[in-house]
Order: structure tokens, then sequence, then C-alpha cells
């Protein structure tokens, strides 16, 4: 069966086409996940919303269940396919493929800071009380979760540290969300790819904590999952979701629908992250 993969970002791009063979990682709905080298990609349904590993396809969620692939599955990159099986009888097609460019930098000369910062404010506003929401939604009642107390905790520890600019410590103390929480991404390492992406957006990508935070989380991949690994090696190397991207030209009514379509908690726990490291960098 041939199948088309109609989106993706230059950086899968170039994944793929340095590439030669792979493994099927992990089946779900919406996504079948694949292994090459020391990355991962996500082959995905066309409803999916698009981030820096994604391979969006033509197909649904009952089109994609109905391939039967399993985890263990071999994989073959060539001739702009990727073909699964052997003999290959599920290949999905990227020859006629946009490539999206994730890569966030070169904040525009107009780019405003602060107004982001109320924007994301308002939008987390709009978000069930799910996953690190609580936090920024300045209520005075927190669902009772030994994963807030825990996040609150090392939030405040790290604040406290980086405003004494002991920036190093501050970064020990915040990569210690790496794997916080439950689901394929835990809600401490998707805030953490939002503070990443923050201090980007905030013009500090050169700070001496985000030199320090590199490295830690770079040297804690492995205290998580592979999925939620590879999303914090994508942010590692400023390679982000399409809605974290268009924060670049921050529309403030169409913030809560972009970020609302990733995940359960995802979009939520990213934003969280993304506001908190602009309101560290204004501090």
């Amino acid at each position: 069966m041939l199948h088309n993969i109609t989106y993706t970002s230059t950086y899968a791009r170039q994944i793929l086409s340095d590439s030669k063979t792979g493994t099927i990682h992990s089946v779900y709905r919406k996504t079948v996940n694949i292994t090459l080298g020391n990355f991962l990609l996500a082959l995905q349904t066309a409803d999916s919303p698009i981030s820096a590993i994604s391979l969006i396809t033509n197909l649904s969620a009952s089109d994609m269940e109905c391939l039967n692939l399993k985890p263990g599955m071999p994989v073959r990159i060539a001739d702009c396919q990727i073909q699964i099986g052997i003999p290959a009888d599920v290949i999905f097609s990227y020859s006629n493929v946009f490539g999206y460019n994730l890569k966030l930098n070169n904040i525009p000369p107009n780019f405003s800071i602060n107004f982001l910062n109320e924007a994301l404010k308002q939008a987390l506003l709009d978000f069930p009380p799910i996953g690190f929401q609580p936090l920024f939604n300045n209520s005075d009642s927190m669902p009772d979760s030994i994963v807030l107390d825990i996040a609150e905790k090392y939030l405040a520890d790290c604040t406290m540290l980086f405003q004494n600019k002991d920036y190093k410590k501050a970064a020990e103390k915040l990569s210690l969300l790496i794997g916080l929480g439950i689901g394929l991404t835990p809600s401490g390492d998707d805030f953490l790819c939002g503070t990443l992406a923050g201090f980007l957006l905030s013009g500090q990508s050169d700070s001496p904590f985000i030199t320090f935070l590199h490295q830690e989380i770079q040297s804690h991949l492995k205290d998580t999952n592979d999925i939620s690994g590879a999303f914090l090696s994508c942010a590692l190397e400023n390679q982000f979701s399409l809605p974290v991207v268009s924060l670049l030209k921050p529309d403030k009514h169409s913030i809560f629908d972009n970020f609302s379509k990733i995940g359960h908690s995802s979009g939520s726990d990213t934003l969280c992250g993304i506001l908190y490291a602009i309101q560290l960098s204004l501090s």
C-alpha cells in the first residue's frame, strides 16, 4: 500500500535524507513512531499538529489502525519512501512533501516580549486545570497533586537561585522536572521544552543560565521516555512545533486554539514553560 506524507519539518526531512534503515518504535491510534539511528520521527494522521519530528500523512486515525503495524518491524528509507516490512507492504512517499522550517530564530525587529507575556497569561486562563496550568492561572486553590507540589517547589527554588545569579544551581534545579508527570510526554518535559523556547523568544539564548540548562537536559535525556526525549533533543537544537514558532508573530486570539490541539496537557504545559522563561528573563 502506497501512502503520502504531505507535511513535515525541514529538520525531519534532513533526518530522512541522512538515514537508510530503522525500526518501528511504537504504535498508537494516531501515530506510528519510527527510530532512525539516534533519532525518532512520528508518522501521524492528517489532522495532527505538526512538530519538529512530525511526518504528517494523508491518513485518518482509522486508516492508520488498519495498517496493522507493529513495534520492531523493519524500516527502509529509499527513493523518497519510507518502506515498512520485508517485503515492504506499507510505503509512505515523501517525494512531494512540504517542509516547514520550525527552527526558532530570527526574532522580528518589532517583536514585543511584553505583549507576548500578557497574551500567554490570558491564553492559559482558558485551559482546564491539568498539567502545570494550575501553577500559572492565578487561582487561590490548586488541585491536590504530588506532581504539582514537587513542580511548585522546583520552580520556586529555581526562581530564587536565578534571581541570586546562581545560574548553574538554578539550571540543576529546573532540570529535575525531566520525566515528572505521566503520559507519553510528561508535563515536566513539555514545560522544559517551553522554557527553552521562552528564552529564545526573550532574546536570552546565550545567557549563562541557558548554557547550563542545555548541559543539564542533555545529560539527563535518559531520565524520561524515548518519545519525550526526542522532543527535548529537538528543543536543544531550537526545533519546536508550529504553534511555538507562530509566537514570533503572536495573535492573542489564536494562541489557545493552536496549543489546545497539542496532546492532553502538552500544549498548556509548553505555554507554562514559555511564560515562566519570559517572566524569569524580565525579572
